[in-house]
């Protein structure tokens, strides 16, 4: 009717009237109007052009229409909004009304998801058109403010620019003055409208925008929850900083509008919840930004009416769904101006102690039980970090419980209002977590407040009384309750209660049993037992878990209560419960079990089988507390391993549920068999074991980390047997490629794991040879860097283990050389690890010490410790301080870097306390001949470099005297040849290496101790060192040594160039052979031959110290000794040494340095046995005359002969004429003349000149037919020769002058000058006697010899004599005169003349 054209206009008022009241009362009729095709299109237009009742009433069914969310939009979309705000603005009171119900229906559409409707209200000016509506509020009936209000609550959240349109139109201010005015709904949106103006800066935030659009679109929720959900969407802008200053700005517009004040007003009790709760939002929302409202809300008394707000819900028994969200925005809003839920916490504590009236009191108590109840961990970690440098935490939880409590007390009681908060604030206490972290036994507390609760009259005031004494006076709960009393009521509230009382009285009974082993008993005697078993089967879920605890105590408390609980039957109401209660139940009851059922008691097989089926039924579904149960009593079984046998039979299926399909159950298997395997060596060592290794394996390799670690601790457990079990070896290859794998996962712990299991595999050699030993060291070097110490100790067995059981090839040497896996094992060893782990780690070094050189590029597998010297110092401090197998170990590695680094290596010896002591412990005590010889290496390095301190230590340790009888037995028991030993050292290590070498340090070491001073050389001597070191010169003798003996190393003993033979047994008895005593003991004598045949060697180190020896005989020995020395042919080959070039002894020179020996061994014997009158004057000096006369001539190899053969000559001369005669026949004086010709150096032409004037004493070669030329060559010395040979040139010819034929000669005249200027020389000197005596008595005696040189020639030729020195101005006779009056000098030369003061 309302299509027809033809209907008047009450017939379209009547229609319209009608479909008002079906849309109003019938769901359906408000569907069928919706969906007919031209219904809202009709009533759109009664809207914008019919009469006033038709369009009242066709407003009134597009509303209704509007509350079936799919119509909403098809109305909107109908153009409606235009004629409707039209209505609004210009109907009475009633279309007003009808017009207002309907746009806020059809505001709900803007409030949901769609964007339709949001845009349609945008674009047709909606809310500048309702703002403008409620400017005017003055003549419109308050209920159509309310729904315009809602409305525009509605459209705040979607509508595009709403609140910049808002706020132009002054919007902000319109809202404000609605919270004083109107019906409680148009408060309470005007509220929810400020609060949502507040948040709106978070909102710009997308997600947080669609977040409180979703809330709103649930239907009518309070403002703050939408405002809170968006706000939590936009955390991330949030504490970016983003929306805060225009937040700010947004609160400050509010609160200059005057907002607060109404706001608070609304908060009185008498108010709407709605309307208190949104007015608390508001007031949360400007506190959170505006500081100046904190203040201003504070000071409007607003604290105190927020306090009684959150305790409104529970002080006026609130029902509705706004109740709680009250309580949260008071609290917000008092943590806010508080600073925080912690501070709001603090300062209502604070306040309950300031509380005026009991009202007041229980309202602050009220308030901080719920402060209590909320404060998250967050809040207070918030707080102390605020209060660092400040105190800390602002909850003081003691303070507060003290004061809750005194309210308790029966000596001042509270008011029932009073009592009754403290005990919810005490709840709300004991139940955070967070806070009750500071107070003591807070679970027991809570249970305690639980049962006050619970019970009635005279029971809760003894429970009141219990629970002051226990947080007042500091009572424990045992004495709290009165012991055995306490117990039997709590035992009976286990039966006839309350669930609740039952929770609350099984927990605390659970806290006694762990605190108090007396209440075991109690429990026991009051027949605590077989409720608690019924409480397993019949309780809540928390007394069947405290139930299962208590139960679990009870067993492990002694064995009487353990079978008063299985008498009960506990075992199988806790079977029913592993396998059906809670995740806590679940493990509570199995270590009830554990504790209650032993895998050697009566009920453990039915047990086993129970545990069995549980696990392979479907429930429970997690299998971790079952496996648990099941893996103790299995290790506990004896039948375990027994076909057949129950226990057997679960261990299969513990095998097979390491493939089952959920992670949880594999870990868990894997963890029991690890546990298994780890106990029991027998099924390590049955079939089980190698059936359990593939799966196993198959975790390793495909499981995630946690269930690949551990698989890899069954494998670890599993291997410890390895050797033990053929068939578990076999599968056992299967595993080393992925433990290999796994060793190199990113979590250390899961590595570690890998790492122990690859350690027990690679105990096999077999396996480990198949192990990929280049793969493996990467993560087994990084494991020794990074580990736990028990992970370091594994990868140091793996890498021992791994070396042991191969030759070390290059590529596996690059890897470790790559990896820096030698100074990662030093590093271990550094940082104080376990004996195990350190011994692991030296045992892998060892092994590394071993390698041969060639495999690493030429490289010894320890050079780096070479290289970075520090890195020793971590083993010199195991060879000082650690075990004696780790000292062993220490020096097996430390021996190898002798060679390379032997200043470095004594340096921290000597400067390492204990490390001589443990050293020489080590030479002495250890059966290894390899560790002998180490330490002896190791003890030259550092006696070589600090001789005394370490002699002082060895003396102070009393180590001195067995050290070097230890050395003398090494040294005698060696037997070996050169050439065996020089193979072994080639081809053998270990003990075959320290076998060729152990004669070559225990010389090097006797020879270091020998020189340190005369009692050492005898403490030697008297060990036999000499009988020892004769008799294997003799044998070296024997066998052609000196033939074939090598050449020197470089003195430390270690390597064997002539594999500790001759010339170090020769030096060391060169070092003995400084002591007198020694010398003449009767072995001395003994070793004279083999030392005389060491000296024909064409080895130069050999006949050096050869020498040596001889000389350190010569020098302390007898006239007997020497006559020995000379008898065994030794002086000629001394000869031979002498005058080699320097450069060919240097290095020899320097080693007898360090000996204190002489640098020219062979020239101090020579001169020592031609002293020997015998020697000299017998047929041994004759016989070495020709021998030195021809060391005259310069040699190339012998630059320095000629000198040291003229002093052994003129030695020679001076006491025998029968050697001046020798020496003449084989052309002495020709060899001397001719010497002279070459213009030797000053001394060595003194030396010459000298020995011609001792040969010239001797009457037969003054008349020799070389005189002449000998003379030619004095009268030559004379002019044009040094200084010092003219003395000796003046007197030899005085000599010659003796015989006529030389005096008449042309020589004889050409001497004539140059004697008389050296007898003129004296007046220069003695013109300068008055400036000084020095070189007087040179000059004197040159003039002497000079004057007694012209007397002898002035005989026949004194014309002569004197025209000359008249001619020179040399008055002689005065000159003469002066000598005889002067004092006698000692005599320059050897001459007959010349002895007697120089005159004739």
């Amino acid at each position: 009717m309302l299509r027809t054209a033809g209907s008047d206009a009450d017939e379209k008022e009547r229609v319209a009237m009608q479909l008002s009241q079906l849309a109003e009362t019938s769901v359906d009729a408000r569907a069928a109007i919706g969906y007919h095709a031209q219904a809202i299109p009709l009533l759109v237009g009664l809207v914008r052009s019919g009469t006033l009742p038709a369009r009242t009433h066709a407003a009134a069914t597009l509303g209704a229409i509007c509350d079936e969310q799919e119509l909403r939009v098809k109305v909107l979309l109908g153009g409606c909004i235009p004629p409707m705000l039209a209505l609004l603005r210009n109907g009475p009171k009633d279309s007003q009304m009808v017009a207002a119900e309907a746009l806020f229906a059809m505001s709900k559409a803007g409030s949901g998801r769609d964007a339709v409707g949001s845009r349609i209200f945008a674009s047709e000016g909606v809310v500048p058109a309702l703002l403008q509506q409620l400017q005017k509020h003055a003549g419109i009936h308050p209920d159509v403010l309310g729904l315009v209000t809602g409305a525009m609550r509605n459209l705040c959240y979607a509508v595009p620019g709403f609140w910049r349109t808002v706020e132009a139109a002054g919007g902000v201010e319109i809202f404000t003055s609605m919270l004083s005015m109107g019906r409680p709904a148009t408060q309470e949106n005007a509220a929810a409208l400020l609060t949502s103006f507040l948040t709106s800066p978070y909102l710009a935030h997308p997600n947080a925008a669609a977040a409180a659009a979703q809330q709103q679109a649930k239907g009518k929720t309070p403002a703050a929850t939408v405002a809170a959900a968006a706000a939590a969407a936009a955390a991330a802008a949030m504490e970016g900083g983003e929306g805060l200053e225009e937040a700010a700005k947004a609160a400050a517009r509010v609160v200059e509008a005057g907002a607060i004040p109404p706001l608070l007003a609304l908060l009185q009790p008498g108010r709407e919840v709605a309307v208190r709760t949104e007015a608390a939002g508001a007031l949360r929302a400007i506190s959170a930004v505006h500081v100046a409202a904190r203040e201003k809300i504070a000071a409007a008394g607003g604290v105190g009416m927020l306090i009684r707000a959150t305790m409104a819900p529970s002080a006026e028994m609130m029902q509705t769904g706004y109740a709680q969200v009250l309580q949260e925005n008071a609290m917000g809003a008092l943590a806010n101006i508080a600073g925080g839920k912690a501070e709001v916490v603090a300062s209502l504590a604070a306040a309950v102690s300031s509380a005026h009236s009991d009202r007041e009191l229980a309202d602050n108590i009220g308030a901080l039980a719920y402060a209590l109840m909320v404060l998250e961990e967050d809040d207070e970690e918030g707080a102390a970090e605020d209060g660092e440098g400040g105190g800390g935490s602002k909850v003081d939880a003691e303070g507060i419980e003290r004061a809750l409590v005194e309210k308790l007390s029966p000596l001042r009681p509270a008011s029932a209002l009073v009592q009754e908060r403290s005990i919810e604030a005490l709840a709300s206490l004991y139940g955070n977590g967070v806070v009750a972290r500071g107070l003591s036994n807070a679970e027991g507390k809570r249970m305690l407040v639980g049962l006050v609760t619970l019970s009635p009259g005279d029971a809760q005031a003894e429970l009141v009384e219990a629970l002051f004494n226990v947080c007042v006076q500091g009572a424990d709960l045992w004495s709290a309750l009165h012991g055995r009393e306490g117990v039997l009521q709590l035992v009976g509230l286990l039966g006839l209660s309350t669930e609740d009382q039952q929770e609350c009285a099984c927990a605390l009974l659970a806290i006694l049993s762990h605190e108090e082993d007396e209440s075991k008993w109690a429990i026991t005697a009051a027949g605590g037992i077989p409720p608690l078993v019924s409480l397993l089967g019949t309780g809540t879920a928390k007394a069947k878990e405290d139930a299962a605890e208590l139960l679990g105590n009870l067993c492990s408390y002694n064995e009487d209560i353990r079978a008063c609980v299985e008498t009960a039957d506990a075992a199988p109401a806790l079977l029913h419960l592993l396998g059906s209660g809670t995740e806590r139940a679940q493990a509570a009851a199995a270590r009830a079990l554990m504790r209650l059922v032993s895998g050697g008691s009566s009920g453990a097989s039915g047990a086993i089988g129970q545990l069995t089926g549980i696990l392979v039924a479907e429930v429970p579904e997690s299998k971790v507390h079952v496996l648990r149960v099941l893996g103790q009593l299995l290790a506990d079984s004896p039948d375990a391993a027994d076909d057949g046998s129950a226990a057997n039979e679960a261990l299969q299926t513990l095998v097979a549920l390491v493939e089952s399909e959920r992670e949880e159950t594999q870990e868990s298997a894997a963890a029991v068999l690890a546990n298994l395997f780890a106990a029991r060596e027998d099924l390590r060592e049955g079939p089980v074991a190698a059936e359990a290794i593939p799966p196993l394996v198959r975790l390793v390799e495909d499981g995630g980390e946690p269930v690949a670690m551990q698989a890899a601790r069954a494998l670890a457990a599993l291997f410890c047997s390895i050797d033990s079990n053929e068939e578990a070896a076999h599968a056992a290859r299967a595993s080393i490629f992925p433990l290999v794998k796994l060793a190199r996962a990113r979590e250390m712990a899961v590595a570690e794991v890998a790492t122990t299991a690859l350690a027990n595999l690679l105990a096999n050699p077999e396996l480990a040879l198949l192990a990929p030993a280049d793969e493996v060291v990467l993560p087994l070097s990084r494991l020794l860097r990074e580990g736990t110490p028990h992970g370091k100790e594994h990868a140091a067995g793996a890498l021992a283990h791994l070396l042991h059981s191969r030759p070390l090839d290059e590529e596996l040497a690059e890897s470790i050389r790559q990896c820096s896996t030698v100074l990662a094992l030093v590093a271990l060893l550094a940082v104080g690890a376990s004996e195990d782990a350190s011994m692991a780690a030296l045992e892998a070094l060892a092994a590394l010490a071993r390698a041969k050189a060639q495999n690493w590029g030429g490289q010894a597998p320890l050079a780096v410790l070479s290289e970075v010297p520090y890195s020793m110092g971590p083993l010199v401090a195991v060879l000082a301080g650690g075990s004696a197998g780790m000292q062993e170990k220490a020096v097996e590695v430390l021996s190898r870097l002798c060679k390379d680094q032997p200043v470095t290596l004594g340096d921290m010896i000597a400067a390492t306390d204990n490390c001589v002591a443990a050293l020489t412990a080590r030479i002495t005590e250890a059966e290894s001949l390899e560790v002998k010889v180490g330490g002896t290496a190791l003890l030259i390095c550092a006696a070589k470099e600090h001789r005394a301190a370490t002699m002082a230590a060895m003396e102070a340790a009393g180590t001195l005297q067995p050290v070097v009888r230890c050395l003398v037995d090494m040294l005698a028991a060696q037997q070996q040849s050169p050439d065996q030993q020089q193979q072994q050292l080639e081809e053998g290590d270990g003990e075959a290496s320290a076998e060729a070498l152990v004669s070559s340090v225990a010389l090097w070491l006797l020879a270091v101790m020998a020189s340190h001073d005369h009692p050492t050389r005898a403490l030697v001597a008297a060990a036999g060192a000499v009988e020892v070191l004769v008799d294997r010169l003799s044998a070296l003798s024997a066998e052609g040594e000196g033939a074939d003996d090598a050449g020197m190393d470089g003195g430390d003993g270690t390597q064997a160039g002539d594999s500790g033979g001759a010339w170090v047994c020769a030096l060391l008895l060169a070092v003995l052979f400084c002591n007198r005593d020694v010398v003449r003991s009767p072995v001395a004598l003994r070793a004279i031959p083999p030392l005389a045949s060491l000296l024909t060697s064409p080895d130069p180190s050999q006949r050096y110290f050869a020498a040596q020896a001889v000389a350190s005989l010569v020098a302390s020995g007898s006239r007997g000794t020497l006559l020995a020395i000379a008898n065994s042919g030794a002086i000629p080959l001394l000869l031979a040494l002498l005058g080699r070039a320097e450069a060919d002894v240097a290095h020899l020179r320097a080693l007898a340095d360090d000996f204190e020996l002489a640098g020219s061994p062979e020239q101090a014997a020579l001169e020592k046995l031609f002293r020997c009158d015998d020697i000299r004057a017998g047929r041994h000096g004759s016989v070495v005359v020709p021998q030195l006369i021809a060391l005259l001539t310069p040699n190339a190899d012998q630059p320095s002969a000629p000198a040291v053969a003229i002093g052994l000559l003129t030695q020679l001369a001076g006491g025998s004429s029968a050697n001046r005669v020798a020496m003449a026949d084989y052309r002495i004086l020709e060899a001397l003349t001719t010497y002279l010709t070459l213009g030797p150096q000053e001394a060595m032409e003194e030396a010459a000149v000298e020995l011609l004037r001792v040969l010239f004493q001797a009457d037969d070669l003054r008349l020799h037919a070389a005189a002449p030329a000998a003379m030619d060559q004095l009268v030559a010395v004379l002019r044009v020769g040094s200084r010092g040979a003219r003395l000796p040139a003046a007197a030899a010819l005085e000599a010659l002058f003796a015989v006529d034929a030389h005096r008449g000669s042309d020589a004889a005249l050409h001497a004539l000058h140059p004697l008389v200027d050296m007898l003129g020389s004296g007046g220069a000197a003695a013109a300068g006697a008055a400036s000084g005596a020095a070189g007087s008595g040179a000059v004197e005696g040159e003039q002497r010899a000079a004057a007694a040189a012209l007397c002898q020639l002035a005989q026949g030729n004194v014309g002569r004599v004197l025209q000359a020195c008249e001619e020179g101005g040399i008055p002689l006779m005065a000159t003469i005169q002066r000598l005889l009056e002067a004092p006698d000098q000692p005599p320059a030369g050897g001459g007959s003349s010349y002895d007697k003061g120089g005159r004739r």
